[in-house]
């Protein structure tokens, strides 16, 4: 099991945007990724931790051959761009961004007097829909929503699986993962061990990566979980 924790990574970012980034995948930034992120699982090739100064925005800018997931946990988050144009995100929304072959351009804008939080997500497609398109789902407390799915094959024809559950579990309650994931503890305090071994306790954000990693909730908590399967099934993401 492998911890990648809040503060061991340095703020960095863009515009009004600043992030702390525990995903980096080479296959996608090559020499210019972080020394400290972690590389990706499945299609997954980076996931920053952000916030938007108050009232400031990213300014316009685009995105060709990739999937945003962007989560939104807490303020709000006004969305400009050619997908989704004028919705506005609460606390607890997900918006799904699929550039395609096609391509978007977008601007995210803090509306409020306060520091807003975002997790951002990106997952290469196996295969590049020739429009871009836009989905959008919420995760209340206690929920679990699976808001991202997507196939790879490698030179040997082998297929897998990738998908994105967002999680709020209770206090009290218990996850098993019993394939490899990479775990994003955004808020809360979680103890987890891996495969039966000495349990750690986590209690500020944190990245997880794992195999066989039993969770339990010590305090109501935000989980992303990414994983990643040879097995492929039937479960498709929630609308």
């Amino acid at each position: 099991m492998n911890l990648l924790l809040e503060h061991t990574l340095s703020i960095d970012g863009f515009a009004n945007l600043k992030e702390r980034r525990y995903v980096m995948d080479e296959k996608q930034f090559g020499d210019h990724r972080d020394d400290d992120a972690n590389c990706g699982l499945g299609n997954v090739t980076y996931l920053a931790d952000a916030f938007i100064r108050p009232q400031g925005q990213t300014q316009k800018h685009s995105h060709e051959n990739v999937d945003i997931i962007t989560v939104l946990i807490r303020g709000r988050l006004s969305h400009q761009g050619t997908l989704g144009d004028g919705v506005v995100m609460n606390a607890g929304d997900i918006q799904i961004q699929r550039a395609g072959a096609s391509g978007f351009d977008h601007n995210e804008i803090n509306p409020d007097t306060d520091f807003n939080r975002l997790i951002q997500i990106w997952a290469l497609p196996q295969q590049l829909s020739q429009e871009a398109t836009y989905d959008s789902f919420h995760c209340g407390i206690g929920e679990k929503k699976r808001v991202y799915t997507s196939t790879s094959s490698n030179q040997e024809g082998e297929n897998a699986i990738t998908f994105i559950d967002i999680l709020r579990p209770r206090t009290g309650e218990s996850l098993v993962f019993p394939h490899d994931i990479l775990l994003f503890s955004a808020t809360g305090k979680i103890r987890v061990n891996e495969d039966g071994a000495a349990h750690q306790d986590v209690h500020e954000p944190a990245l997880i990566r794992a195999n066989n990693l039993t969770v339990h909730i010590l305090d109501d908590a935000w989980l992303i979980a990414i994983h990643h399967s040879r097995i492929l099934f039937s479960d498709r993401p929630a609308h």
